[in-house]
């Protein structure tokens, strides 16, 4: 091979590796015009974005819904609407951002194409240490376009069920209110027949009209000496607190007149003399407070009745 045709040779292959670097160079730009094509797209607020209470305190949360909202249903018709319209502007917001994207990522390869970096080295003093700072340039394209989205999908979930959950507080909070106002309404109405029973049964008894349930009841106790033991050995059930108390309380108005009465009072007597700490004792016993109410019922039925209803009317605070 001559010399011409070695230098030849050499200019031929520096001619292709220019050629393929030109045609490199023109496939880059084609990838720049293609990215800067078209405008920067704007990325749209969620209409979620609006029920900004939701993320607040729990109490916060109630004054909010009740600020803006005439009923719970209300609150829960808005959210569940606004959270399924929210779901197209997500759609359209992640089309937004990558277009946005890769029109801000070739706008600073297309700047930087021209020397012009994007940040550059502030030392320290006299020493080596700098830090990187970034350029005004790249810092304004990079405010100017957004790119992010502005409630994620995940976050967006999240706060969705946060709302439903307040509006279930809320719903819990009222249905309590109501409850309450219920609960009173009927204290009230049993308070006033329960009075009203009270002077009934003073006028009938004989006992001063501004007498209470409980000198109403000791009247009628007071009329039969099994109702009275009766009363006082359940008391006792009831509270032993005091030991045997109410027991010998009931027994000192209890004469016994008949072989049944006798059994009845030494059985009790012996009881409340050897009770074993245990008020069921009165209850458990062969002549029970029960037994001897049905005894009370059997020979007085008026009576009894009358004690009943002042018991069941809540005149009388026993325990």
């Amino acid at each position: 091979m001559s010399v011409t045709e070695y230098y030849c040779n050499d200019i031929t292959r520096a001619t292709e590796k220019l050629k393929e670097h030109i045609a490199s160079i023109e496939k880059e730009n084609e990838k720049l015009k293609k990215g800067l094509v078209g405008e920067v797209l704007p990325v749209e607020k969620l209409p979620w974005a609006d029920f900004w209470g939701v993320y607040q305190s729990e109490e916060a949360v109630f004054r909010w819904l009740e600020k803006n909202f005439k009923t719970p249903n209300d609150a829960r018709i808005a959210f569940e609407s606004t959270y399924k319209d929210s779901f197209p502007v997500i759609e359209r917001n992640k089309a937004a951002i990558a277009n946005n994207v890769l029109i801000f990522e070739n706008l600073v390869k297309a700047i930087q194409s021209l020397g012009l970096k994007t940040h550059y080295k502030k030392y320290k003093g006299n020493t080596l240490k700098y830090n990187e700072i970034e350029h005004e340039w790249h810092k304004q394209i990079r405010q100017v376009i957004p790119r992010q989205e502005p409630l994620t999908l995940d976050s967006l979930e999240k706060q969705y069920k946060l709302a439903i959950n307040s509006v279930v507080k809320w719903e819990n909070k009222i249905e309590a209110a109501q409850k309450k106002i219920e609960y009173d309404r009927q204290q009230e109405e049993k308070k006033l027949r329960a009075d009203r029973l009270t002077g009934i049964l003073a006028q009938k008894y004989g006992v001063d009209l501004s007498s209470d349930g409980r000198e109403v009841l000791d009247e009628i106790l007071n009329k039969d000496k099994y109702l009275r033991l009766a009363y006082y050995l359940e008391k006792n059930r009831g509270n032993w607190n005091d030991g045997p108390y109410y027991a010998k309380r009931g027994l000192e108005g209890f004469v016994p007149e008949s072989e049944i009465d006798r059994e009845i009072y030494d059985e009790i007597y012996d009881l409340a003399n050897d009770w074993n700490g245990d008020g069921r004792c009165f209850r458990d016993c062969q002549w029970n407070y029960s037994a001897i109410y049905e005894i009370a019922k059997t020979e007085r039925p008026e009576l009894y009745a009358d004690f009943k209803a002042l018991m069941d009317s809540g005149a009388v605070s026993d325990y």
